[in-house]
């Protein structure tokens, strides 16, 4: 998977605007996904395939940044590491998280924070 380009947070691109609309409607329609609890495997494709039949339009790549905005922070890898269950968008419980997406998160904090430290001691 590529890395996923960020240009929406620059309220000077012309997509800015209809990012923040796509957001703020999957945001409203699922508030579970704020919480950062580890989403199931698929999440980004289920959201989209609820989003089509509902006849509503909204990129794939929006989803993609929705869904990223939350799971590439601290709190959700250390949810990963914490909680039993990856959830649904809905917020129920779904699959087990594995052991070893355990440790993926583990090692994802370790980089944000070493990240952090070598940013500090640089200012």
């Amino acid at each position: 998977m590529g890395k996923i380009k960020k240009p929406f947070t620059d309220k000077n691109n012309p997509e800015y605007e209809e990012y923040m609309k796509a957001r703020h409607t999957i945001l409203s329609d699922f508030p579970a996904l704020k919480e950062a609890f580890p989403y199931e495997t698929g999440i980004k494709g289920k959201i989209g395939e609820y989003y089509k039949k509902n006849g509503t339009e909204i990129k794939e790549e929006y989803i993609s940044q929705t869904l990223s905005s939350y799971s590439r922070k601290w709190k959700y890898l250390e949810k990963v590491i914490k909680e039993s269950h990856r959830f649904d968008m809905y917020g129920n419980p779904t699959v087990e998280v594995s052991p070893e997406d355990k440790i993926h998160a583990q090692k994802k904090l370790e980089e944000l924070s070493k990240k952090t430290k070598e940013n500090k001691d640089d200012n």
